[in-house]
């Protein structure tokens, strides 16, 4: 009091005790004897009360984002793009540059998207070509039959027909050349991802294509002595 005469009215005030609250000690006791339920981060009362104390608008007043909507600003030239990694084309594209996924870019040339995605030929081999839209503007394909060419963007998928004696091909991505349907038709292996020679076939117990010739021989690892390899199964 000496110090401070401030102290001095401060004592001579009357203490009010508020009967409605609880005394320190009460409400201790009440919070450990009440289950009290988590919040998740993110649920939808958390955010609505975090908006309305700092003046914002909930969330669910916000237009949701669409999946079909590509969020990538790159050109979407890897897997981290999520239309690229499931095989669709990207729709409202956020990319500056030209998108570059390569199936939007098949259906720019008139590519049907939907044999598209049935050839494993083409959706393997996609992901390794530099420039796709280059490729397709300029690469020209040489018929074997009558040495007719015929543009790279017609014979993408299916079976393309030579202009001169009508001999029907089907386009190899792996080794860039038409396959005879014919005589040499195209075998593509899904497993080794490439495309093989037609009298191979792949052996499920050492995970391996070997040549089976046109009697469909085994393999020559059921004949072995030694352990084969695992079948790897991604």
């Amino acid at each position: 009091m000496r110090f401070d005469p401030r102290f001095s009215a401060l004592l001579r005030i009357p203490i009010k005790t508020d009967t409605s609250k609880l005394s320190p000690e009460q409400s201790l006791a009440h919070r450990l004897l009440t289950p009290t339920k988590r919040k998740r981060p993110g649920t939808d009362e958390e955010t609505t009360a975090v908006s309305e104390e700092h003046g914002l608008e909930s969330d669910s007043k916000l237009p949701r984002w669409s999946s079909n909507k590509c969020s990538c600003t790159a050109g979407c030239t890897t897997r981290r793009c999520h239309c690229v990694r499931s095989g669709d084309k990207c729709q409202q594209c956020s990319c500056a540059a030209p998108c570059k996924n390569p199936m939007n870019i098949l259906e720019e040339f008139g590519v049907n998207l939907a044999e598209a995605k049935n050839d494993s030929c083409l959706v393997q081999t996609l992901p390794k070509v530099y420039d796709l839209r280059t490729l397709l503007r300029e690469r020209t394909v040489l018929t074997p039959c009558c040495g007719k060419r015929i543009p790279l963007k017609n014979c993408c998928v299916g079976v393309v027909e030579c202009p001169e004696c009508e001999s029907e091909y089907r386009y190899s991505w792996c080794s860039g050349d038409l396959c005879d349907e014919e005589n040499r038709p195209r075998n593509h292996c899904e497993i080794c991802e490439r495309c093989r020679d037609y009298r191979d076939r792949h052996c499920s117990r050492c995970n391996k294509c070997y040549f089976a010739g046109s009697y469909d021989f085994p393999c020559p690892c059921s004949n072995s002595n030694q352990d084969c390899y695992k079948l790897k199964i991604s």
